[in-house]
């Protein structure tokens, strides 16, 4: 069945059988027949993309955060941009990959593992950040205790 531009109805106008048929059932049933809809053919969760004046293609359902990304001229392809579909952004995406909006004033960002970032939390007053005795991570010491020599000037 095919398209059929629709009727521009003027007000005064006595509908007939053969408009309704032309106009509304034709056109639903060119419709549907695109879709499909009567074979159930398209996957639960995927995303139909137009294909000019033919039928729709059926893009498979995305992964587990991952979105459809288009270049403007062909299909659109999955990127897995989040780390879940509630996740963050991944950080080989540009994202930083952890909650940042704990992060409170005078807060670093640093890494807490292989590929995965984590928040210092601000020294007290004074004091110097170093690594701890072990080499396994930051930590906040009075200058004395670090060993260091300073100088505290006033301008």
């Amino acid at each position: 069945m095919a398209w059929t531009t629709p009727k521009t109805w003027a007000s005064g106008y006595v509908v007939l059988a053969a408009d309704l048929n032309t106009h509304v059932r034709d056109n639903f049933n060119a419709i549907t027949a695109l879709l499909d809809l009567a074979t159930g053919s398209f996957t639960d969760g995927g995303i139909l993309l137009g294909s000019g004046t033919g039928a729709f293609t059926a893009m498979a359902v995305l992964a587990d955060g991952a979105i459809a990304v288009g270049d403007g001229t062909t299909d659109p392809v999955a990127l897995t941009l989040l780390t879940s579909s509630t996740g963050t952004v991944t950080h080989e995406k540009g994202g930083l990959e952890f909650d940042a909006s704990a992060i409170a004033l005078g807060g670093m960002i640093k890494g807490s593992g292989a590929g995965t970032m984590g928040l210092l939390t601000k020294g007290a007053a004074e004091t110097i950040l170093t690594m701890n005795a072990g080499a396994t991570d930051f930590a906040w010491v009075a200058p004395a205790a670090a060993a260091v020599t300073y100088w505290k000037s006033v301008l």
